[in-house]
């Protein structure tokens, strides 16, 4: 906050100031402005790399439950089927039936992951805004 009121002070007495130091100023400024921006960005890709370690940690849930049911039912199932059924024909229809139900899982952690919006988007409009507020200055 100091040095914006520097920064202020020092525009409101640039007739008196040599173009020197306000040339420096800006560049005081201009740096000061970037870290900020940087830190942002740093900011936002971590919250998310932080949303999409969620959607990860769903997609492998996914991938751990289907392999775990296909374990399970499979055996159970085809056990069941193959009663009434030959037993390719039983062990084919637990193969369909849990292929459609891992689909279904991949289904939804993909659509988690793409709700996650990587680029920093208050980074980009602040340096848009920045880089107005400069051409009007200079300009």
């Amino acid at each position: 906050m100091d040095q914006e009121r520097e920064i202020a002070y020092d525009v409101a007495q640039a007739d008196q100031v040599p173009l020197r130091a306000i040339v420096a100023r800006i560049a005081e400024s201009l740096e000061i402005i970037v870290r900020a921006e940087v830190r942002l960005a740093t900011s936002e890709l971590k919250l998310n790399l932080r949303k999409s370690a969620g959607a990860g940690m769903l997609l492998g849930g996914a991938a751990l439950m289907g392999f775990l049911a296909a374990a399970c039912l499979i055996t159970t199932f085809i056990a069941a089927l193959a009663v009434v059924l030959p037993l390719w024909l039983a062990a084919l229809l637990m193969a369909v039936m849990l292929a459609a139900a891992a689909g279904g899982a991949f289904l939804v952690g993909r659509m988690t992951l793409d709700e996650v919006d990587f680029l920093p988007q208050k980074t980009i409009e602040n340096l848009k805004d920045n880089i107005d507020w400069v051409k009007t200055r200079v300009g």
